[in-house]
This record gives C-alpha cells, sequence and structure tokens, in this order.
C-alpha cells in the first residue's frame, strides 16, 4: 500500500462513522433447578451439574467462567443506571444531552441519546440490551427448552417476569463499536475515551486523557502458550492483555477478572478487515483504567500475543510511551519485530501526538537492532522475554 494512502486511512479512522457510538449489552440467563420456570419439567439428573457458592442448588443452565458481572433484578433498574452513567459521561465531557428516544418505564431496551456541542447536534450514543446469541447451554433439558424462551424476550426480562419465574443474569460481553468487553464498567471507560476524542476532534484541543497510576507495574512479553500455573506463580497479583479472542480455562483461573482479551491479525494493511481498529486501542485502556481502580494493586501486567514478538511488544512500547517512559528497550531488542499499526493505534488512541513518520523511524531503528545482533552472532544484550522495569 502506498504510504501516504496508508497516513490518510490510520489519521482519519480514530473516530466512528458519523459520531456514533454504539454499545451492545449481551446478557447470559443463569437458571437452578429448583426454579418457578423450572417446575413440572423432569430430565435426566445424572448428568454433571456445576454447582455455586452463592447460592448452593444445581445450575442447569452453566454459568459463564471468569469476567462478567452478575446482574441485580429488576434489569430495568440496572439498565436505567447504566444508561444515566452515559449521560453522566457525556455531560463531564463537556457535551449536552439533547434528546433522548426511550421512556425509562418503557419494555424497550434500546435507548438512543443524541448529543450536542454548544447546543448543536454533533453525535449519538445507542444502549442497546440482547440476550446472548446461545442463551441455553448444549445439555440444557429440551422438554424446558421453550418455556424459557419464553421467558427471554426482552419485554419479560425487563418488566421483571423473567426474575419471578427464577433468572438470573450476567454479563456475557458488551461490544462498544465492534470491540468487546467484559462488563459495563470498562464499557463505560470506552465511552469516556471516545467522548474526550470526539470533543478533541471537533474543538480542535488536544486530548489529554486522564493519567495512569502505573508506576510500579513490571510489564511482561510473553507468548500465549508461556503462561502456565507453575510460571505465574512466583507473581504476586499479575494481570493480562492478551491478543486472542481464545481464552483458555487456565487464563480465567489465574486472572479472574484482571485479564482483557482483544482479537485483531498481525498485520500493518489497514484494508484487512481483521487489523487492529481503534475500537480495539479503547478497550485495553479501559481495562488500563479499571485496573487503575481496583482495590489490588496490580503488580505485573503480562502483555502475550500468539509469538510473542509483534503485537505485544507494540501494545508494551505504546503503553510505556504514555507513561513517560523511554520505549526504546522494545525497539532496541532484536528479537521483536513491533506490529507498527499497532503501535500507532494505541498512541493514538492514548492521546500520544505521534506521526506516521515518527513509527518508520523506530521500525527502522528496529531494523537495524537486528541487523547488528547477525553481525554478531545473535549475541546481543536483550532477552527475548523482556520484562520491563
Amino acid at each position: 500500500m502506498d504510504k501516504n494512502a496508508l497516513i490518510t486511512m490510520v489519521e482519519t479512522d480514530m473516530l466512528p462513522d458519523g459520531n456514533l457510538i454504539r454499545f451492545t449489552v449481551y446478557l447470559h440467563p443463569i437458571i437452578y433447578e429448583g426454579s418457578k420456570v423450572m417446575e413440572g419439567i423432569e430430565y435426566d439428573k445424572s448428568l454433571f451439574r456445576d454447582m455455586t457458592e452463592r447460592i448452593p442448588i444445581k445450575l442447569i443452565n452453566e454459568p459463564l467462567s471468569g469476567p462478567g458481572e452478575e446482574l441485580e433484578n429488576p434489569i430495568t433498574s440496572t439498565w436505567n443506571d447504566f444508561i444515566r452513567e452515559c449521560e453522566w459521561y457525556t455531560k463531564e465531557n463537556g457535551f449536552t444531552v439533547l434528546s433522548e428516544m426511550r421512556n425509562k418505564d418503557s419494555k424497550i431496551a434500546k435507548h438512543v441519546i443524541e448529543i450536542g456541542l454548544e447546543n448543536k447536534q454533533c453525535g449519538s450514543i445507542v444502549c442497546d440490551l440482547k440476550v446472548s446469541d446461545n442463551p441455553l447451554s448444549p445439555d440444557f433439558p429440551e422438554k424446558a427448552r421453550d418455556k424459557v424462551m419464553e421467558h427471554l424476550q426482552m419485554d419479560r426480562i425487563l418488566d421483571g417476569s423473567a426474575f419471578a419465574m427464577g433468572i438470573d443474569f450476567q454479563v456475557e460481553r458488551v461490544v462498544v463499536n465492534g470491540a468487546v468487553n467484559d462488563s459495563f464498567l470498562r464499557a463505560i471507560d470506552c465511552l469516556d475515551i471516545q467522548l474526550q476524542r470526539m470533543r478533541s476532534y471537533l474543538t480542535g484541543r488536544k486530548l489529554d486523557l486522564k493519567p495512569y497510576r502505573m508506576e510500579d507495574y513490571r510489564i511482561h512479553i510473553y507468548p500465549i502458550k508461556g503462561l502456565t500455573e507453575d510460571m505465574l506463580a512466583q507473581y504476586e497479583f499479575p494481570a493480562l492483555i492478551l491478543c486472542s479472542s481464545r481464552v483458555s480455562r487456565l487464563v480465567k483461573a489465574l486472572f479472574a477478572d484482571d485479564f482483557c482479551a482483544v482479537s485483531f491479525l498481525d498485520t500493518i494493511d489497514v484494508n484487512d478487515e481483521g487489523a487492529m481498529q481503534p475500537q480495539h486501542a479503547d478497550t485495553i485502556l479501559s481495562f488500563l483504567y479499571s485496573l487503575d481502580s481496583s482495590i489490588t494493586r496490580i503488580t505485573d501486567l503480562f502483555i502475550c500475543c500468539d509469538g510473542g514478538d509483534s503485537r505485544s511488544p507494540a501494545i508494551a512500547a505504546a503503553i510505556l510511551r504514555l507513561l513517560g517512559k523511554d520505549d526504546r528497550a522494545v525497539w532496541e531488542n532484536p528479537f521483536y519485530t513491533p506490529n507498527i499499526l499497532v503501535y500507532y493505534r494505541m498512541c493514538r488512541a492514548s492521546g500520544i501526538s505521534v506521526s506516521w513518520e515518527e513509527v518508520l523511524k523506530l521500525r527502522q531503528l528496529n531494523e537495524e537492532a537486528y541487523r547488528k545482533a547477525q553481525m554478531n552472532n545473535g549475541q546481543t544484550c536483550h532477552k527475548r522475554w523482556e520484562v520491563l522495569e
């Protein structure tokens, strides 16, 4: 691709089309054997059933493991609280709420917030609530499926009918303009970032995102396959940024809520649908925000991709720069070939004013480090799996 064409595309794609910020929240139903919705339903009790510590009765619709907040009932109250949070962040970022399309007592989940700047319409936030694509587990009793699905209609969820039948809900995922989050909190952080970017673009002011408090973290660049229970046992409070859509049970068990999974390909072709998008960078930033507000002080941040040599060092370098630190430790490491599009988009999403020419110079620095290592028969002061203090 022509360099100027690439520059044009990455310069202009930082804002969503038409300043539209779209949230879609997917719910996972949690159903217990003793719930009213299961009354009169017979099924094979010899099948293995998961147990929950919170309510020690048998689950017949397996819950999510790992992140995903369980919602209080009625869902309407939680959903309206989320809408109010969106309104608050809108006003906090200097916008006004011009109009809303949904009465807060309505049984319709979709909620559109039209926002303005100086009383001129400049964008909108569309929030929608849906049931997950596959709400019932594969071994869920066939005889009960139709009865349960009746109560998984949105009007019955919002008016409390589903709750009255003993169906609880958990957030499966929150999709913000195509990027997947796992909780309301991280989705709200994504909204905050995008609103700041929108205001910066509309007013011409420099983007100045809220500061991070990550100076004490050790940043580890690592391959996904290298994560083991024994290896992680030596770290007190680890967190993880994972460049993959495949989240193993080990990751969920070891990192609990302290991980973020973003799925994009190792490519710098902006025309490739699988390339890193600005929304992926927002998801990573919102995850870092959530760590800042965590009660537990994270000691080690692992950044992992398949090989640990392209996408993850690019993210690590951008985070170092966000913290005001020198990222040359990454670019001068001959074991790495940081993905320059990932680095660029992470920096731009963070409000760092980096030019594409500067990124290309960093790639030249990296290539020169590799040539020097080759001339020295592979001898270098750097390590393959670098720990960045």
